[in-house]
């Protein structure tokens, strides 16, 4: 009995990163982030901890702030607050820059 919930329920282990519902390999990939009053920066999906993240890059001379890898932010949405609380813009712009 065990051997089939265990068949019925888990996807297979595929070494090196996660599968999605359905079998799919969830794969990395970074994207451009525009945002006024900062210069250009990104964000973009890390299979292995199943979180979205961004690198904010400010104008000038300071170091880049990154959300998420920490927090574990496991939705766009998500990942939208907390770019709209550090960049100080309203959620919906910072949704829209990620959505681009």
């Amino acid at each position: 009995m065990a051997q089939a919930v265990e068949e019925r329920v888990g996807a297979p282990a595929v070494p090196g990163g996660v599968v999605r519902p359905g079998g799919r390999r969830a794969t990395p990939f970074v994207r451009p982030l525009r945002l006024r009053g900062w210069a250009p920066s990104s964000w973009g999906y890390d299979p292995a901890l199943e979180c979205f993240w961004a690198d904010l890059r400010p104008d000038g001379d300071a170091a880049p702030v990154r959300i998420g890898r920490r927090h574990l932010i496991a939705t766009v949405p998500g990942l939208a607050r907390a770019v709209a609380r550090t960049a100080r813009v309203p959620a919906a712009e910072a949704y829209l820059a990620l959505t681009r």
